[in-house]
């Protein structure tokens, strides 16, 4: 599978997945990751923070509902299963 952008709209994802930050926040802003149990969930919650660039591993069992919290400036945040 190709990497997929993730953005802050909501997107369902099986199982686990690498997760890469690429760029600086123009702003410093922190990449925050939420989490919506079951696929097409609404109730999302933070699940990971991640500042600036690096490689990052997300426990995901089964399907369930992912986004950004907020769009950070100057930062492509994607997934690769």
């Amino acid at each position: 599978m190709a990497a997929v952008a993730i953005t802050t709209t909501t997107q369902d994802i099986a199982g686990d997945f690498d997760i890469v930050v690429r760029g600086n926040p123009t702003d410093w802003t922190n990449v925050i990751l939420q989490k919506a149990l079951g696929a097409g969930g609404a109730n999302f919650i933070t699940c990971k923070v991640l500042g600036g660039q690096g490689h990052h591993f997300v426990k995901n069992t089964g399907s369930n509902a992912y986004k950004l919290l907020t769009a950070v400036t100057g930062v492509t945040i994607e997934f690769n299963q």
